[in-house]
């Protein structure tokens, strides 16, 4: 019987839709708990869609769960972990008879519940980091403004303000003076605005900012030093706290400022698998997640930024070592032995697809790199392309027919 795989999404972002082909190619049922119109849909082998209600999203998950009974369940954002570490603890109240089941899938698939408060805070993990002697990039959290005032007065500018449970780059902010700082700390720690609901829910077609703001819910705030230097950043697959595989990689360019990855390069850093492999067994975690790290220009360290808890937009690239992340996860759940070691090729640039495109890299240099578009679903390519620029995909598809030319497109074959 096929493993049965339920991602859970908040967010319209492709990599969802790029983790469900890759779940699909290692002989799993995927189904998916998203919002309507998300891209994921355009691809052909979802075999169900459970619809995700953002004014009742742990009774919506629940409702998933006990349509779908899968095996594994597997968050590809940051609002969708938040949402199944809260179903962890509200189960019994929504439905006392199949709590059980419930929470015990939930530990199945990320991890021991005890650790879900940490992986979930950025000062509680880079404090787990520490204390295993991972090198770790300073972090306090900030409760108020006289913690900040504290802070910048034993601490040079610029720094970096995040609040937990955002990602994207979207709850960061670089800030150069001390008044800069007490804007952006309101600002994060505040309840999320109307405007911003409005434009989320209307624009951008993301109602998941409603319930926060009627709740008027506010977020904790950290600080860091600000660190000129190069990002990078480790995927992993790991099971009931053992490391199975890794794809390490250099971060060339950045969608924005300290936003998702959009072209990369394969590395092999030997430092930041070892942290991976100590923090994985430290904190028993299942499942796909990624680390990120930065390399000091001024002293070539390289320290821990932060944990992604949830599958991140590499994790289906067939470049893990010594094994695929994707391949290895579904053989330790169906209890296999691990696939073959990967003899893919592990140096290279890769053009992550959509974001390589749309963040205006110059065409020369994409000429250069693999593209890791989807292909072999053209409505999906098309709906990526067309974000940005419908004139992209008609490029893309005459540069993918100089380099196939024996065969043509799916999506143009008729």
């Amino acid at each position: 019987m096929k493993p049965r795989i339920l991602l859970v999404t908040t967010r319209r972002w492709f990599s969802a839709a790029r983790l469900a082909m890759a779940f699909s190619a290692a002989g799993c049922r995927v189904e998916i708990a998203c919002p309507a119109n998300h891209p994921v849909m355009l691809i052909r082998d979802i075999a169900a869609r459970h619809p995700f209600g953002a004014l009742a999203p742990l009774r919506s998950l629940h409702s998933a769960i006990g349509r779908s009974l899968p095996d594994l369940i597997v968050p590809t954002d940051d609002v969708a972990l938040g949402y199944l570490h809260r179903l962890h603890e509200q189960a019994p109240s929504i439905d006392e008879s199949t709590s059980s089941f419930v929470r015990l899938l939930l530990s199945r698939s990320m991890g021991e519940p005890d650790s879900f408060s940490i992986v979930s805070s950025r000062t509680k993990f880079l404090a787990a980091a520490q204390a295993e002697g991972i090198e770790a990039l300073p972090t306090e959290e900030i409760p108020d403004l006289q913690a900040l005032s504290r802070w910048f007065a034993t601490n040079s500018l610029p720094a970096v303000l995040k609040a937990d449970g955002t990602s994207g780059g979207e709850g960061v902010k670089i800030v150069r003076t001390e008044e800069q700082g007490r804007r952006a700390w309101r600002k994060l720690h505040a309840p999320v605005g109307l405007a911003h609901v409005i434009k989320k829910t209307c624009c951008e077609r993301d109602p998941h900012h409603i319930v926060p703001w009627v709740r008027r819910r506010r977020r904790a705030v950290s600080i860091q030093p600000f660190v000129h230097g190069d990002d990078s950043n480790v995927a992993v697959a790991c099971w009931k706290g053992e490391l199975l595989g890794t794809i390490s990689l250099d971060v060339l360019r950045a969608w924005r400022p300290k936003g998702p990855a959009s072209l990369v390069e394969l590395s092999q850093n030997d430092e930041m698998i070892a942290a991976a492999r100590t923090l994985v067994r430290r904190l028993r975690l299942s499942g796909l997640c990624g680390f990120d790290f930065i390399t000091d220009h001024a002293t070539g360290r390289t320290r821990l930024i932060e944990i992604n808890a949830r599958a991140t937009q590499t994790c289906h690239l067939p470049h893990g070592i010594p094994r695929d992340l994707i391949g290895s996860l579904v053989s330790a759940l169906a209890g296999r032995s691990l696939p073959a070691l990967n003899q893919a090729r592990r140096r290279g640039i890769i053009a992550l697809f959509p974001l390589a495109w749309k963040s205006g890299i110059p065409s020369e240099m994409l000429d250069s790199t693999h593209h890791d578009i989807p292909w072999e679903e053209p409505l999906l390519v098309q709906a990526g392309f067309a974000e940005k620029d419908k004139s992209l995909y008609e490029k893309c598809l005459q540069m993918w027919a100089r380099i196939h030319p024996p065969r043509a497109f799916a999506g143009e074959a008729k």
